[in-house]
């Protein structure tokens, strides 16, 4: 969870304009005009955007690898390799990213659910509901290319899938 909490603050950087100011002297005849030109930097919203996708990603599928108690290193470098390139390809297409996202997240969710049908406990319940929400945003974002709304929507439902995860652990620690 630290690195989809560092991811967050990666995408909160890249939402930041970074801008640098350059003049410009330009002489017509006898008169000199001077005009400040705004510049967007441009690598620092790209690498933050790459390293929010990536750190995401590699959150949920470490999430995903202790969930399933997967433990095979050569698979694990090999997923990995998969996930970077996953990451490189989302800066093409946000698709790929939110569609790799879905997957694991699926995953997931599948574990969790079967886990509260095994267990009935209400811990369970809001952990499957949490990785529902987290998953259903992602499919929400998909629809982005039809309105920009449904960015607010899914964002609105994946704070809900953390929001949660944050009351289940508040219910754990009262336990204890």
């Amino acid at each position: 969870f630290l690195l989809i909490a560092i991811a967050f603050i990666f995408k909160i950087i890249s939402n930041i304009a970074f801008y640098y100011k350059t003049v410009e002297h330009n002489v017509y005849g006898l008169i000199q005009v001077s005009t400040y030109i705004l510049h967007q930097v441009r690598w620092i919203n790209d690498f933050s955007i790459f390293m929010f996708r990536f750190l995401m990603l590699l959150g949920f599928m470490i999430i995903l690898f202790t969930t399933l108690n997967f433990r095979d290193k050569k698979l694990i470098v090999l997923f990995t390799f998969f996930l970077l390139i996953s990451t490189l390809f989302s800066n093409f297409s946000y698709l790929v990213f939110h569609l790799s996202l879905i997957l694991i997240l699926a995953l997931i969710l599948i574990f969790y659910y079967k886990n509260h049908l095994r267990h009935r406990s209400r811990s369970s319940k809001v952990v499957a509901l949490s990785f529902f929400f987290m998953f259903l945003s992602q499919v929400i974002f998909l629809f982005i290319i039809f309105d920009n709304t449904f960015y607010f929507v899914g964002e609105s439902v994946q704070l809900m899938g953390f929001l949660f995860l944050l009351y289940n652990y508040i219910l754990i620690l009262k336990k204890r």
